[in-house]
């Protein structure tokens, strides 16, 4: 856990189908890569944006 993954590294993932369709999501989502890295679910859409900017 403690390298740090750098442009043209390779990983080896070994699991269920479900996993990969999960981890396909998670790399082409740019909102699922932001929530992944962050933990934060910011609202995506610009309606979602404005209706929570305005409480």
């Amino acid at each position: 856990m403690d390298r740090v993954l750098r442009g043209g590294d390779q990983l080896l993932f070994c699991g269920r189908k479900e996993a990969k369709d999960q981890m396909d999501h998670v790399v082409h989502d740019h909102q699922a890569i932001d929530y992944t890295r962050t933990g934060i679910d910011r609202p995506s859409g610009s309606v979602w944006r404005w209706l929570t900017s305005h409480p």
